[in-house]
């Protein structure tokens, strides 16, 4: 078996801007919010949620819903004990990724399913170019990257590359 090569986080982002170029006209660049969604997605991997069910989608939009409004708020509870090491964000993000995934085909993975829709949702705000379900489009290879970012090893290409296909055609 080779070595896997650990990337540094700031590498993988940079690799992920340069999957999204040209970016769109007027974006800032979009390096705090990859990390968040490498946050997001990491949040998945060590608390897994059961498999994405439509009643589990359900669950995380509300939840999601319910953040976002709290969201104004949160610098009220800023003092209270429990809100202390909440980061509000990356919770928000990986909702978001749990609420919109669809759902995955009982073949794949949760995981994968969930890079991909960060990836695809990566793409939606910032790249001029369409989301591509080639093995060398763009939703493909962010998703490796944001796997390879949260697992540290790399991605099995025929699983990333059958769940991109199968997100991208529930579009």
């Amino acid at each position: 078996m080779k070595p896997v090569a650990i990337i540094a986080p700031a590498e993988i982002v940079d690799d992920i801007v340069e999957q999204l170029r040209p970016l769109k006209r007027g974006v800032d660049t979009p390096q705090a919010d990859i990390l968040d969604r490498i946050k997001g997605t990491s949040v998945v991997l060590a608390h897994p949620a059961p498999r994405l069910t439509a009643a589990v989608r359900r669950k995380a939009a509300r939840a999601a819903k319910a953040l976002a409004a709290l969201e104004k708020d949160m610098p009220a509870f800023a003092g209270f004990p429990a809100f202390a090491g909440f980061d509000f964000v990356t919770v928000w993000t990986a909702l978001e990724g749990i609420a919109h995934g669809k759902g995955p085909d009982p073949r794949c993975s949760s995981l994968d399913w969930v890079c991909v829709y960060q990836a695809y949702a990566l793409v939606e705000k910032f790249s001029e170019r369409r989301p591509m379900r080639s093995q060398s489009g763009n939703v493909h290879l962010i998703a490796q990257l944001l796997f390879e970012a949260v697992t540290k090893k790399p991605s099995t290409d025929a699983g990333l590359l059958k769940t991109v296909k199968k997100f991208l055609t529930s579009r």
